[in-house]
């Protein structure tokens, strides 16, 4: 599975981060974003994750 958290350490977020500095599955977020996120979602909702 694939979680979705907050990534304090992470310092490359560009649009091409995940080709080499990418996460092992989690769905990375800026910490100013996560509670944007974890409030705007429900309990089981779908998330569909492209690669």
């Amino acid at each position: 599975g694939c979680g979705l958290h907050d990534n304090s350490w992470r310092k490359n977020w560009s649009k091409t981060a995940y080709l080499n500095d990418g996460s092992y599955g989690c769905v990375n977020l800026k910490p100013s974003d996560a509670p944007k996120v974890w409030n705007n979602i429900e309990k089981n909702e779908a998330v569909i994750i492209y690669k």
